[in-house]
């Protein structure tokens, strides 16, 4: 891929991997506190590894004498991983597929095909588990570290790998994946309803047009009613919506993308010997021929719909920054206590990192000037107490949206919170 096409998708991706570190953090934290909270987490936690690390010796020619701790619990993981992956293949999702995953069954010798049968409880519960939360879920049994965002992204000691970070997390298709409030599901691929409480369902065929989509939908949206239109029996597509949680506008927007993601497939499986032009990957792993720079830059919006992408994200190094001081928050306030046992109180411990920074990195501060793109703002005189009252202003938004993303484990944009009221003192 070349041109403008090339550096948008090297943008994309960049995005997505961030994207997927932060969602893995919010989601981290959301299951470790729940199972703390009710005091799960010992007996839980531990029943796990233990059954994962006894299947993994049992199952494999364990070399454990001669590895390390960390190393023996990267074989757990892999190996509980190897578990997961067939047994969601085998009865949830057969069109998934992972190459990385794929190796990992190979090198491990198809454990799931050679466990007893009384071990299937134990492998249903972990593969709800990890699609309930998007991540293999032995990966939260461990305390999330605290101050690994800091050093990453704020004093750059650090270096983000995103393969091995991947390869540790072990990332699946959450259950009822999509946007809120809305689920598509191909019909060829699966009719599994996961959106509960949907109010809307519309079946339609392949080469239906979208403008008769669009005016079918606008005369029933404001309906207050459960509704069905088209017929499910003969439907490709079907799609279902919670109406109050999801525009008629970004419906439209989103089967309007899937329908071109199809046709883009189609495509690309009837000339899947044509090896000219610019090679991408869909989401199955399919590879898709694309024969010009214009045809790349519309497979790369269709990208951008599906992944959540808007020209209005933080750009990417603002991003991490203020979602690293966001996190840096509420690590401390929910895990520390004053001087007379009480929690850390949110405004002192915003003040106390501004003055941190102003120290250590006031060049940072800029990123909380107003605006979404700090290049197109004025600079912050760091030291009037205008300034002061935006950064702080600005820190306590940031603190909002992280309480957002941990409280719903999902990865949301400052847009997305926005609205947001709740006041965290």
């Amino acid at each position: 891929m070349e041109g403008k096409a090339k550096i948008e998708q090297d943008k994309l991706q960049e995005y997505e991997y961030f994207k997927e570190y932060w969602l893995y953090n919010y989601t981290h934290r959301y299951v470790f506190d729940y199972f703390d909270f009710y005091g799960l987490k010992i007996t839980y936690f531990g029943s796990l590894n233990e059954q994962a690390t006894n299947l993994r010796r049992y199952y494999t020619d364990s070399q454990d004498h001669y590895l390390e701790q960390h190393e023996q619990d990267y074989e757990d993981l892999n190996f509980a991983n190897c578990l997961v992956y067939e047994h969601y293949k085998k009865t949830v999702q057969p069109h998934f597929n992972c190459s990385r995953y794929d190796e990992l069954l190979y090198h491990y010798n198809y454990p799931y095909r050679r466990v007893d049968i009384h071990h299937y409880d134990f492998i249903e519960c972990l593969q709800s588990l990890t699609t309930k939360f998007g991540f293999l879920f032995l990966t939260f049994t461990g305390q999330p570290d605290r101050t690994l965002n800091w050093e990453l992204f704020i004093d750059n000691t650090l270096y983000f790998d995103h393969s091995k970070f991947s390869d540790l997390i072990s990332a699946y298709p959450k259950d009822g994946y999509g946007f809120k409030g809305l689920q598509i599901n191909v019909r060829k691929y699966s009719d599994k309803v996961d959106l509960e409480n949907w109010d809307l369902a519309i079946h339609f065929k392949f080469g239906t047009p979208i403008l008769k989509l669009n005016k079918q939908l606008k005369e029933i949206y404001k309906s207050t009613k459960k509704q069905s239109i088209g017929d499910e029996e003969c439907a490709d597509i079907s799609v279902y919506v919670v109406r109050e949680q999801v525009s008629l506008s970004r419906v439209i927007k989103y089967i309007d993308a899937q329908l071109k993601w199809l046709k883009i497939r189609e495509d690309a499986a009837k000339n899947k010997t044509n090896n000219r032009g610019i090679n991408s990957l869909d989401d199955f792993g399919l590879q898709i021929i694309i024969k010009s720079e214009q045809d790349a830059k519309k497979t790369l919006d269709l990208m951008k719909i599906s992944s959540g992408f808007n020209d209005r994200m933080w750009p990417i190094e603002k991003n991490n920054i203020r979602r690293a001081i966001g996190l840096h928050h509420w690590d401390i306030i929910a895990s520390t206590l004053d001087s007379n046992g009480d929690k850390i109180k949110l405004e002192p411990l915003l003040k106390s990192t501004y003055e941190r920074l102003v120290h250590e990195k006031p060049a940072l501060l800029n990123y909380y000037r107003h605006g979404y793109y700090c290049e197109n703002t004025k600079k912050l005189n760091i030291n009037t107490a205008e300034a002061y009252s935006t950064i702080i202003s600005e820190m306590r938004k940031d603190y909002t949206m992280t309480v957002a993303c941990i409280e719903s484990f999902s990865y949301l944009s400052p847009q997305e919170t926005k609205n947001l009221r709740k006041e965290h003192k």
